[in-house]
């Protein structure tokens, strides 16, 4: 319902993108096209004759240069980092096992002085922080380039060039004594830790490469060995309802894009283009790290995307794909120019039965095509996922009435109906959007005014409808407080309420419900948020340790204390396979890692609101767990406070 309730020029942008309108041009360091590759000119400055189409010669710019098979393609260009071996550098098969790990096995040697390039970075064993090597994963597919290699007199193996053009997306662990910055020279060193997510590289000119995360920068190496290590990486998905929106199914073909990405796979871009003709686009995934390799991924077309399966794939190699306009009645259509070994063709892509059909045009249709109406369709990083913002008030029961949902399955409404008027003295919430503010509680009603995000609102009642529950403000107006999908307005503890001495527990509970209602549960049902109350020296009430996470690797504790009658957020840290107990000492506590025999101990102390780790130990090839001392955290389902 998200429509009825954004900003009206947010929903002007949103229905632009569904009716498939066209946008600006792109920045070239943000978009790319599929057969664009590295080395390769333009088409029109390498066919000057129109001979060589003479059917239209004003689409003859339209078709990519032919490239070479091996040539890297623009889209992983842009995605990956350009290295120059220092020494021989050796390349090693990877694991097909998919556990991002490398074998014995060398596949070809690069020279000394050779530019390669690197999709991500990969350290072994996974889940220890002792490991000594880097690897670089290479972006034509071929293996993992030794680039560090701590045990060996010259260590630094290669050298890096250049940055990727687009954001890298690779979670590293940071060791407890790897010192993060501020600045990127290295002069303002932050207290944080723990899982970070590596975004770019840089290199400085004596060979020093550092990494950017979104709250710093950190060395790679240095004379100690390696900065960070990877923990183990997964994830566990529940079944969808059909009220959760289109975007939460694709957002989730997303992830498993990225995480394929760190074993092994070469998924760089993605586009939102309307293939059959319904005003909602379709999701079309560019991978590949050489010309002979770019496949297109279709998702969407039928309901095959509920369970993250594809539609169709098609081979792009040396083809640009373009959305041509139709004056007379509006709809688009998508073509692909390809430049072949004995001459162009356009082909038209045509949905049939929830696969892509490919047609060549007529030389009619051909001589008739102008260019005028030809717009390219441009893949943004398969990192950057904003353009799927537009799907929120799309619902998968809507688009694929016939699939068998969740809870049709198992015989649940989807969502409660009954009509409850709850009436009780004013109280203050604050809106966590732009909202909009309607004459009655109900989607469609007429609008009011719209209020910005921040807003403080004194609610004086509450109406369930159905699955959304809307507050009646002191003005006589509603405004939507939540609904099955989203939190769109938070209570906030009055000054009239600070002085009782059950603050605490409110303002904690507050939170609790808050974090249940975040969407990213909606679809995992063995984890929900848990809680788990700790007696701390420096505060005079309990902290509020709250486990968050939508899959075991994703695991996070956040801690908040109670100030000034509200719930305040001082610290955070993985929990990951994970289990805690009490430290030996006041303020302290043990953070327990245990999965697949790899162990891990680290004795964690928050004093003054600053979380600092120590390791104790770290263990591979462990049979059997040990118990660390002290009192097991035995948290609690938000359904329990």
């Amino acid at each position: 319902m998200k429509h009825i309730l954004k900003y009206s020029v947010v929903l002007m942008a949103i229905s632009a993108l569904l009716i498939g309108c066209a946008r600006p041009a792109p920045d070239s360091q943000k978009e790319s096209t599929i057969a664009e590759t590295s080395n390769q000119t333009s088409a029109a400055a390498a066919k000057t004759s129109d001979e060589q189409f003479p059917l239209n010669p004003s689409l003859l710019s339209f078709f990519p240069e032919k490239a070479e098979p091996n040539d890297y393609s623009r889209g992983i260009t842009q995605s990956s980092t350009l290295w120059k071996a220092r020494q021989e550098v050796p390349v090693f098969a990877r694991d097909e096992s998919g556990a991002s790990q490398v074998t014995d096995q060398i596949v070809k040697t690069l020279s000394q002085g050779e530019e390669f390039r690197v999709c991500t970075l990969i350290t072994t064993p996974l889940m220890n922080s002792q490991g000594t090597r880097i690897y670089g994963a290479m972006a034509d597919g071929s293996g993992l380039a030794l680039l560090y290699d701590h045990l060996t007199v010259n260590p630094q193996l290669a050298d890096l060039k250049e940055d990727s053009a687009w954001p890298l997306k690779i979670p590293v662990e940071l060791k407890s004594e790897t010192v993060l910055y501020g600045d990127r020279n290295g002069t303002i060193p932050i207290d944080s830790y723990g899982t970070q997510i590596l975004i770019h590289l840089s290199a400085d000119e004596d060979g020093t490469i550092w990494g950017q995360t979104g709250q710093g920068w950190f060395k790679l190496f240095d004379a100690n060995g390696l900065s960070f290590y990877h923990n183990q990486i997964g994830a566990v998905w529940g079944p969808f309802s059909g009220s959760h929106p289109l975007e939460m199914a694709y957002d989730r073909v997303f992830s498993i894009k990225v995480f394929n990405n760190l074993t092994g796979g070469l998924n760089w871009g993605y586009a939102l283009e309307d293939l059959n003709q319904d005003q909602i686009p379709e999701m079309l995934i560019a991978s590949g790290g050489t010309n002979q390799d770019q496949v297109v991924s279709v998702y969407g077309l039928t309901s095959k995307v509920i369970d993250s399966q594809e539609d169709d794939s098609f081979s792009a190699m040396n083809a640009s794909l373009y959305k041509v306009q139709n004056s007379s009645d509006g709809s688009n259509e998508v073509l692909m120019f390809q430049t072949l070994e004995d001459g162009c063709k356009i082909l038209r892509m045509v949905p049939t039965n929830g696969k892509i059909q490919t047609v060549e045009l007529s030389d009619a249709v051909i001589t008739n095509l102008k260019a005028e109406t030809l717009q390219k369709i441009n893949f943004s990083s398969i990192n950057d996922q904003t353009l799927l913002n537009g799907f929120k008030s799309v619902s998968l029961a809507e688009l694929y009435p016939d699939y068998a949902f969740f809870e049709q399955i198992n015989q649940i409404p989807a969502v409660e109906s009954p009509s409850i008027d709850q009436v009780h003295s004013a109280s203050t919430w604050k809106l966590n959007y732009g909202m909009a503010i309607l004459e009655a509680p109900a989607r469609g009603s007429t609008m009011y005014d719209v209020y910005p995000e921040g807003k403080l609102v004194n609610i004086v009642g509450e109406r369930n409808n159905g699955a959304e529950t809307w507050g009646e403000l002191d003005n006589g107006k509603w405004v939507c407080l939540q609904d099955a999908e989203y939190v769109y307005a938070s209570p906030v503890i009055s000054n009239s309420e600070k002085n009782s001495s059950a603050d605490w527990y409110e303002a904690y509970g507050n939170i609790l419900r808050c974090e249940m209602m975040d969407p990213q549960y909606g679809s995992f049902l063995d984890y929900d948020p848990s809680w788990y109350l700790w007696e701390h020296p420096d505060y005079e009430s309990p902290l509020l340790v709250m486990k968050t996470g939508n899959c075991e690797a994703a695991y996070q504790l956040k801690f908040y204390r109670f100030l000034n009658g509200m719930a305040v957020q001082i610290a955070s840290c993985s929990a990951g396979h994970a289990g805690f107990y009490s430290g030996p000492e006041p303020g302290t506590f043990y953070r327990h890692t245990g999965h697949m025999g790899v162990e891990g101990l680290n004795l964690l102390t928050l004093s003054q609101g600053n979380l600092t780790s120590k390791e104790i130990y770290s263990r591979t090839d462990v049979m059997e767990y040990e118990t660390p001392d002290g009192e097991y955290w035995a948290f609690k389902p938000v359904s329990a406070w």
